[in-house]
């Protein structure tokens, strides 16, 4: 039975990882304040994770990433998780010598990746060279993510991982039960009224109408240099968004991302608490 105790020191930090959102011009800046309680608690599930990470060679049998990267990666995600008291410990590393893992090209790699490398009770962290024939983004979570233990697992590219940790935020996000703040994009209301069934499900993220697949509406076009959310398109009901480029659900840049909303907290933490992992 897992210990859902109620953090007293918690509320700072989630307030302390969110005050950063605040980019954008005063009526956004007060919609967005508005959402956050900073009387309300995370859960504290007091859980520690073993991790282990297979390093696949790539087509000219290079490793990218080192055991080192992985442990500072994994520092940063302890940080972010650390409102619901869940932590990540680097266990054991391998390395793959099979080049086709490095750039799988779709399930059935995946599935054969699981078949003859998945560790049981351990959360799986595969580094490779690219993702993007099973993922638009430098990470890939399975669906079952931590409620699964004989397969799966995630998946990072080394450029990320190296250069830019925060992305497995990111990756751990979807492997804990969030999906991406701009799920759904067409179809969640400024207002709320649809925030439990649409977009990522979670009505403290609010509407992000972001859409990646636009070719003649580019990333420049919803967000400036400086974070700031600048698109002016309106939702159904003719209301402007108030989209957060900082959530590190997004898929604003990275180096925008700063925090979690409570919400994406206790969702995670509900899935967490339901895992039989170790």
């Amino acid at each position: 039975m897992q210990n859902l105790i109620p953090s007293t020191k918690l509320p700072f930090l989630v307030a302390l990882l969110l005050g950063c959102f605040f980019f954008a011009e005063s009526p956004t800046l007060q919609a967005q304040r508005a959402l956050l309680d900073k009387r309300q608690s995370t859960t504290c599930l007091d859980r520690e994770f073993v991790v282990m990470a297979h390093l696949v060679r790539d087509t000219f049998q290079t490793i990218n990433s080192t055991p080192e990267e992985i442990e500072a990666a994994l520092e940063l995600a302890n940080l972010w998780f650390e409102p619901i008291c869940t932590k990540f410990v680097l266990r054991q590393v391998d390395t793959i010598d099979n080049f086709q893992y490095s750039i799988p090209e779709n399930s059935n790699v995946l599935d054969q990746l699981w078949a003859n490398h998945h560790e049981n009770n351990r959360i799986n962290l595969y580094i490779v060279s690219d993702v993007s024939f099973v993922s638009p983004e430098p990470t890939f979570a399975t669906f079952e993510g931590i409620l699964q233990n004989d397969r799966g697992g995630i998946l990072i590219n080394s450029l990320q991982l190296n250069d830019a940790p925060v992305w497995l935020v990111h990756g751990l996000g979807h492997y804990c039960g969030l999906l991406d703040t701009n799920e759904d994009f067409t179809s969640q209301l400024v207002n709320g009224d649809n925030c439990e069934t649409t977009g990522d499900e979670i009505c403290d993220t609010p509407a992000d109408p972001y859409n990646p697949n636009d070719p003649e509406i580019g990333l420049s076009s919803y967000v400036n240099m400086e974070c700031r959310f600048i698109f002016s398109g309106l939702d159904a009901n003719s209301e402007f968004y108030l989209t957060q480029t900082g959530n590190a659900m997004s898929l604003y840049p990275a180096q925008c991302w700063c925090g979690l909303t409570y919400g994406q907290f206790e969702r995670m933490a509900e899935v967490i608490g339901r895992s039989g992992l170790w």
